[in-house]
């Protein structure tokens, strides 16, 4: 009995097929744990630029200038007086930390005035050129004479630098400022934070100074011909007067001012009168919930009370409909109380109606009444004379321009107050001390961003050669990248194993080697059941894949159920006689099918083995006219007649199109691919090529398959482990306990005349 597969090795989903479609890559898109396989395998290599971007990164940092950073801390105070500076010219510091004062330390007014404060454009820190400034004054000085530096020119650099290595923090929920340099000198780096809140009280007590005096010039100048208007403005009002013998009255007392007053009262009273037709409105409503709505009747006391008074008789009568029914004598007098409510709700209602008219009418008596009484004042005001209306006017210049007058000699006399003293806008409160160890550069941090960017660009590097490789590395890669049915996966062998890996299936059945052969004789088997499997080919992308080996272990598991030939048909490059034991110079295929040897010479039997091997013999050159020829056609049909099962063991199809010739005779081959070895395109070349060639692809059979790799890095599993397996081929043993098998090294004879075909 045939060992049953592993569940990843299941034969039964076998369905061959001559057309296939290879999954989209969308369908093999890497997944996140296919990432951290491939971190987990090539862990290795990735420990290489992780250790050398450190390395560089820890060198740069050692070799880096070291940067200090000194803070001070800063308060600003309010500035505000009997005059605003800032309402007539401005000023730096009339806001508080919270309206933004901070921001005038960063203004380059005052950092300036400790750049020169301080000589910083004597600091080569300060007006050294970058890299790029360098390069690109080397190459105008190539081309033309070099100019020498001017003074703007340095104070414009130092000035970048400056603004580049401040740093301005207000401190949350305090009236403090922060203020941070960092420089290469630390004693400077004190000395600056400590002069910039000097430099601004300066520049702000220079901006109130300014302001001051131009306030000032323009207050003068403006008061002069305020002075002007008015004087000219009193002038012509007395000459107007004299003239015209005008009595001076009191404004107050005027028509205007009794005309204004009736108007706001008109206004007043045409409110109260849309108000009240709104309401009555209303009230008229047949809708007896908007009439309940309208505020006049819902806030009146007397239908308030009584709509309390229906509200308690429903509410009783409900309750005494729940516990006594309507028959019961309470219930009916609730009944007539809820009607006796329910009438005198009504009864106030309608009171209030006869309220709500009543004002109505009050408020169109009393706004015909307001618009008669203005419309008499306005009449008397138009028969007033011409002239004593010019005089009225006249004076309301001369009193406009006195009041003007007035106002801005008093703005005169607050700022000239003003300029005398200019208080502090702000106050260091927390000079800065000389720093003792630097803020750059941060050896651990610099080397651990290294040691990042060293294991994003080693990953992104294995990621790269791992699409660049590009194989089967596991049985899953069969179906999504290939898009054929996996027959089985043969283990990898190493050491003393490998140089009689022809022979596992006889040599070592125990082995998983010998399971995974098995189950790909099962393969073959059930499809047998299906069609016509008499002859089997077997081939590979390209060399160096192990199809022979294949071929040999396939045809020995074969051989112990059914009538199995194994036929060498790569007449270029034959190794079928070496891996089977066979002496050097056997005839086989070639001599056939030249007429140099009979079928009786060719045919060689195993020792203990019922398979029947039929080499290649001499290597041909003409290796594709003697398969292409009759004769080989005619062979393998006579050959049919006599096994149950050909293996044929064909070239690689990459190489030579011989595999293509050999597929016409063949019922279904089996593809051999070397696990992590020949490259994908490779390998769906050589599919395409059986596919276009009609040939039908019973599945792929993926050899030297490491599973411990694929268990440790792609968490695959060979299904079942060795006790398991070796139990399975004892038991096997014990059922062939005839002795048929012997434990030796099986040789190699001539098959006997009256056996060959049997």
């Amino acid at each position: 009995m045939v060992p049953v597969a592993p569940s990843f090795l299941s034969p039964f989903d076998v369905a061959p097929s001559t057309t296939h479609v290879v999954p989209e890559a969308a369908n093999s898109t890497p997944v996140i744990v296919d990432y951290w396989r491939l971190i987990v395998r090539e862990r290795r290599h990735l420990l290489v630029p992780v250790l050398l971007a450190a390395l560089i990164a820890l060198v740069v940092g050692l070799r880096t200038t070291p940067v200090y950073e000194a803070t001070s801390s800063v308060t600003f105070e309010s500035t505000k007086g009997p005059v605003s500076i800032q309402d007539v010219g401005g000023g730096l510091a009339n806001v508080s930390v919270e309206d933004g004062a901070s921001e005038f330390l960063e203004t380059s007014d005052v950092a300036l005035r400790v750049i020169r404060d301080l000589n910083l454009t004597s600091r080569p820190e300060f007006v050294a050129s970058g890299p790029l400034q360098n390069l690109i004054a080397d190459i105008r000085a190539a081309w033309s004479a070099k100019e020498p530096t001017t003074e703007n020119q340095l104070e414009e650099r130092a000035l970048n630098y400056f603004h580049d290595h401040l740093k301005v923090v207000k401190v949350h929920q305090r009236p403090l400022v922060k203020v941070s340099f960092q420089s290469q000198d630390p004693q400077l780096a004190a000395a600056i934070v400590n002069q910039v809140p000097a430099a601004f009280i300066r520049a702000d007590m220079d901006a109130r100074y300014s302001a001051t005096r131009e306030a000032d010039q323009w207050l003068n100048e403006r008061l002069a011909q305020l002075k002007a208007n008015l004087d000219r403005s009193e002038q012509a009002l007395a000459e107007y007067r004299r003239v015209n013998g005008i009595v001076a009255r009191d404004s107050d007392e005027g028509s205007d001012r009794q005309i204004s007053i009736l108007n706001q009262r008109l206004i007043d009273a045409r409110g109260r009168l849309a108000a009240a037709q709104d309401a009555q409105k209303q009230a008229s409503s047949s809708d007896w919930g908007r009439v309940m709505g309208t505020p006049a009747i819902a806030n009146n006391p007397a239908v308030a009370r009584a709509r309390e008074l229906q509200s308690g008789a429903e509410a009783r009568l409900a309750e005494l409909r729940s516990q006594m029914g309507e028959a019961h004598p309470q219930y009916r007098k609730a009944a007539s109380e809820l009607t006796q409510a329910q009438d005198d709700l009504r009864r106030q209602v309608e009171a209030a109606r006869r309220e709500i008219g009543g004002e109505l009418e009050a408020a169109r008596a009393n706004e015909r009444q307001i618009a008669a009484s203005l419309a008499a004042a306005r009449q008397t005001y138009q028969n007033l004379g011409s002239k004593e209306i010019a005089a009225r006017q006249m004076e309301q210049e001369v009193q406009t321009n006195r009041q003007l007058y007035q106002t801005f000699l008093g703005r005169l006399r607050e700022v000239t107050a003003a300029g005398d003293f200019v208080k502090p806008p702000a106050r260091l409160v927390d000079p800065a001390q000389v720093p003792t160890s630097p803020v750059k550069p941060q050896l651990v941090l610099m080397t651990a961003i290294g040691a990042l960017l060293g294991l994003l660009v080693g990953f992104f590097a294995i990621v790269l050669m791992d699409q660049i490789r590009n194989t089967l590395r596991r049985t899953d890669d069969v179906e999504t990248k290939l898009g054929r049915p996996l027959l089985t996966a043969i283990p990898k062998l190493s050491g003393a194993s490998t140089r009689k890996i022809a022979r596992m299936q006889t040599l070592m059945p125990d082995s998983l080697y010998a399971e995974a052969i098995r189950t790909l004789a099962t393969s073959v088997a059930l499809a047998g059941m299906e069609k016509d499997m008499k002859v089997v080919a077997i081939s590979s992308a390209m060399d160096d894949e192990g199809k022979t080996a294949v071929a040999c272990n396939l045809a020995a598991a074969l051989a112990t159920t059914r009538r199995v030939l194994l036929l060498d048909a790569d007449l270029r490059r034959p190794s079928v006689s070496a891996a089977m034991g066979l002496p050097p110079g056997t005839p086989g295929l070639v001599q056939l099918l030249t007429r140099r040897a009979s079928l009786d010479q060719c045919i060689k039997s195993v020792r203990s083995s019922p398979l029947r091997v039929l080499p290649a013999g001499r290597a041909a050159s003409n290796a594709l006219d003697l398969l292409m020829s009759s004769r080989f056609d005619k062979l393998i049909a006579e050959l049919k007649k006599h096994f149950d099962t050909i293996i044929i063991d064909c070239p690689p199809v990459q190489l030579v199109s011989d595999t293509l010739v050999l597929g016409r005779a063949a019922s279904s081959m089996i593809f051999v691919a070397r696990s992590d070895s020949t490259p994908l395109q490779v390998t769906r070349r050589a599919l395409h090529r059986i596919d276009k060639a009609g040939i039908p692809v019973l599945g792929v059979a993926l050899n030297a398959h490491d599973f411990a790799q694929a268990d440790r890095f792609y968490g695959e599993s060979s299904g079942y482990g060795h006790d398991y397996a070796y139990a399975y081929g004892r038991s096997g043993e014990r059922r062939r306990s005839s002795g048929s098998r012997s434990s030796s090294v099986p040789t190699v004879t001539q098959v006997a005349p009256d056996t060959q075909t049997t």
